[in-house]
């Protein structure tokens, strides 16, 4: 299920993946220290982009020029200011990829920054579905965010059922602790997430 191996294949030599979550505020801030880390993992998974489209298309030239790829999201096209995106930076350009959202709900949150579903291959032909989650601000704090944020992760799990996806992760930022989130606690009190 899900994408097939003839689609993406990374070099064979590569079959363990090492994974950073980095909500970077800015991306075009942050984008050199991330391309100078000493021990860079495979792929890092960022939130709040913050970018326009010309700027992200400037940053996605900056990473393959020094042999990354650039993947992201676009930012909340209903906001006034450059809010949301998220993305991956694989440092093994051609293991990873977008999938293309297939229920409504979980569409509308790509389509404000808030989520992508990123497909990384494993080095044996299979695929993890990783979902990359930013969260409302203020969810800590405010019940209704705190919503909005468990409402993004119920659309995550319609996400997985109509992939029909055998592993997922979700990573990101959720802007709260996950037991404030109503549907983050219920996965991982009753789901045996981890």
């Amino acid at each position: 299920p899900g994408p097939t191996s003839q689609q993406h294949k990374p070099p064979p030599q590569h079959r363990f993946q090492t994974l950073d979550i980095i909500n970077t505020t800015c991306l075009k801030t942050h984008a050199e220290s991330l391309l100078d880390q000493q021990t860079p993992a495979n792929f890092t998974f960022v939130q709040e982009v913050s970018a326009s489209a010309k700027t992200l298309k400037d940053l996605k030239t900056l990473f393959k020029d020094k042999g990354h790829q650039l993947l992201s999201t676009r930012t909340d096209s209903q906001s006034k200011h450059l809010l949301g995106g998220v993305g991956v930076v694989a440092r093994l350009p051609g293991t990873t990829f977008l999938v293309e959202a297939k229920t409504p709900a979980f569409k509308a949150f790509v389509d404000r920054g808030r989520a992508a579903h990123h497909a990384i291959n494993n080095g044996s032909g299979k695929f993890y579905s990783i979902f990359n989650l930013y969260g409302y601000s203020g969810g800590g704090q405010n019940k209704n965010k705190a919503g909005w944020t468990s409402r993004l992760i119920d659309s995550v799990l319609e996400e997985i059922a109509a992939h029909k996806v055998d592993f997922a992760m979700i990573v990101g930022d959720l802007n709260a602790l996950p037991e404030q989130i109503p549907a983050a606690k219920h996965l991982l009190d009753q789901e045996q997430w981890t």
